[in-house]
């Protein structure tokens, strides 16, 4: 499954999301998670977190990430 930021980070890094940043997630974005039964992944320049699946890339929260 191919990464992208739904901000259009071009960049930056993309990586699944890690266990301590999913455990700050607010309880809304971790089921959406599961329900999307997909990676969540993490975009490092704007701390965007997503799912991309066969219908497309779903924006789920956004964390706070150094120097923003």
């Amino acid at each position: 499954m191919e990464s992208e930021c739904p901000s259009k980070c071009r960049v930056a890094a993309q990586r699944s999301l890690d266990y301590l940043e999913y455990a700050q997630l607010p309880s809304k974005a971790r089921a959406d998670i599961v329900l999307l039964k997909a990676t969540a992944m993490l975009c490092e320049a704007c701390g965007a977190v997503y799912v991309k699946g066969s219908a497309g890339t779903v924006f789920v929260h956004r964390i706070p990430t150094p120097g923003r």
